[in-house]
């Protein structure tokens, strides 16, 4: 009968070598197959487009910041060589449109066109609001531009003191105010303006600006703020909506009769803007994001875009590099984190 031969027990020595000889080779597979991916990633990134890009707007169609992204749209078309299209996903302070993206493959062909301060804040005032801003890179800013707050045509306010004694007086109606959503940056410059007024509004939230200007028109809702672009100067200029006052630190040219906030007795150093970007997926690779940076900064320069950005008004932004951009936005990000936990904003 064969006897099954045992082996003599391994050393330690010829262990560590058998090991050794595993992860060399282990360490060769993953980088064979490394070699032929780099190649691969490469290549796209090179082609970068090579198909249909989509700025995912989360306002409804036809609102002011919308507005500004259909303006870059046909440049960009231009600029890239490939389609561009605007998809608008509003509700929810404009989350669903940058949750909608961050679901996505992170490959530059899914953007966002958004409203910085709105993107910041959302995940501040809404529990529903699934993601931190840190998830997202600026890959171009586009527009900038002050608010206004303006009445129903129902009202003939003569200035902020006007609104402030109506307001203020026992007996009166209670005055609402709408705004595009809990945390949203015209939530946030109502809430500051009640604050430093010592009073309080009902307010009303929509899904967007473009909702709220009918119910304006038609006094269902007394005031709000709406930046100063997009049909904004064309409501005020038809006397469909009354101006009451700029929140800026000086007044805009483009309404050199309508006072700031901060020209009355009482409200002071009162001061609101709102720009918008294109921002993308932290993990679209630097190669995308530098291309379409390129692009976008090429049509914000040219004079078709500098026209309508005067006619808003708005200020277009002096073009930054990626790492600019990306600079800038961490600093606003803290800005308004800040602002935020100052007067206690918390997710509901």
């Amino acid at each position: 009968m064969q006897r099954n031969k045992i082996r003599p027990a391994q050393s330690d020595a010829d262990i560590l070598k058998t090991g050794d000889k595993f992860m060399k080779k282990l360490l060769f597979q993953l980088a064979f197959a490394v070699a032929l991916l780099v190649p691969a990633l490469s290549a796209s990134a090179q082609t970068y487009p090579s198909k249909l890009v989509t700025i995912r707007v989360p306002f409804p169609a036809g609102g002011p910041a919308d507005a500004g992204f259909r303006q870059l749209q046909p440049g960009l078309q231009a600029q890239l060589g490939q389609t561009v299209v605007i998809d608008n996903l509003p509700g929810a302070g404009g989350s669903i449109g940058v949750m909608k993206v961050l679901g996505l493959p992170a490959d530059g062909y899914n953007v966002v066109g958004h409203t910085a301060t709105d993107m910041i804040l959302a995940p501040l005032a809404l529990a529903t609001a699934k993601y931190e801003p840190g998830q997202l890179r600026l890959v171009a800013p586009l527009l900038s531009t002050d608010f206004v707050l303006v009445s129903s045509p129902r009202h003939s306010f003569k200035g902020v003191d006007d609104l402030l004694a109506y307001a203020q007086q026992p007996g009166n109606k209670e005055l609402s105010i709408a705004h595009w959503g809990r945390g949203s940056t015209t939530h946030i410059a109502g809430a500051d303006f009640q604050n430093r007024g010592n009073l309080r509004f009902l307010e009303v939230p929509y899904k967007g600006v473009a909702p709220i200007i009918p119910d304006l028109i038609g006094g269902q809702v007394d005031l709000t703020f709406l930046p100063l672009a997009g049909p904004t100067m064309g409501l005020i200029k038809s006397g469909k909506v009354i101006p009451i006052g700029v929140s800026a630190a000086k007044r805009v040219a483009g309404l050199p009769d309508v006072p700031t906030l901060n020209e009355g007795k009482v409200i002071k150093g009162f001061e609101h803007a709102i720009w918008t970007g294109v921002f993308a997926d932290r993990k679209v690779g630097s190669v995308e994001v530098a291309k379409l940076a390129q692009a976008i900064n090429a049509v914000t320069r040219t004079p078709e875009f500098a026209k309508f950005a005067a006619e808003q008004p708005g200020r277009t932004f002096d073009p930054m590099t990626p790492a600019q951009a990306d600079e800038y936005f961490k600093a606003e990000t803290k800005r308004l984190t800040d602002i935020a936990r100052l007067i206690k904003l918390q997710p509901e």
